[in-house]
């Protein structure tokens, strides 16, 4: 349960550093810490699950790097956009909190993305993941992930 005036949201990200830490201190003496901690951060990923532990999968699995973002991420966030999208435009009567919940899970899925773009050289890009499959869901929300300073981008900015 949610505490009037309490930041949810940034406790998950808090929560997800200290998994990250917690495997950067402790991951040489236990070599299945990373395994056992990325398992229910997967788990929270599910369509099934609420959009805050969906937020709190997307953000932990983050920090573990591009090839967990391969792994673990990029299906579900171009699986789920498309229906992000759709719950944006039917509406419902806590139009603001989900809203807000959607929005936050979209900055977190493009966090992800940028890593994942930022730190995988273009063949390695290529099987993985087409152009074609990352524009279709998100279009023009892709511009300013590439990192190139294009007078296109920076209106985004």
């Amino acid at each position: 349960k949610r505490l009037p005036g309490q930041d949810h949201w940034a406790l998950r990200r808090d929560a997800a550093m200290a998994l990250y830490t917690t495997c950067l201190v402790f991951g040489k003496d236990y070599a299945n810490l990373q395994v056992k901690i990325l398992q229910p951060l997967c788990n929270a990923l599910a369509p099934h699950k609420g959009l805050a532990s969906r937020y709190g999968g997307l953000t932990g699995v983050t920090l573990f790097g591009p090839n967990a973002i391969d792994a673990y991420l990029l299906e579900t966030i171009l699986s789920s956009w498309p229906d992000w999208e759709q719950a944006l435009a039917a509406g419902t009567q806590k139009t603001a909190d989900l809203a807000e919940a959607i929005g936050m899970c979209q900055q977190a899925s493009l966090t992800a993305l940028h890593v994942f773009l930022e730190c995988i050289d273009a063949a390695d890009k290529a099987q993985r993941v087409t152009w074609e499959q990352l524009v279709d869901p998100l279009g023009d929300r892709l511009v300013p992930l590439l990192g190139e300073p294009t007078e296109y981008c920076m209106c985004f900015v």
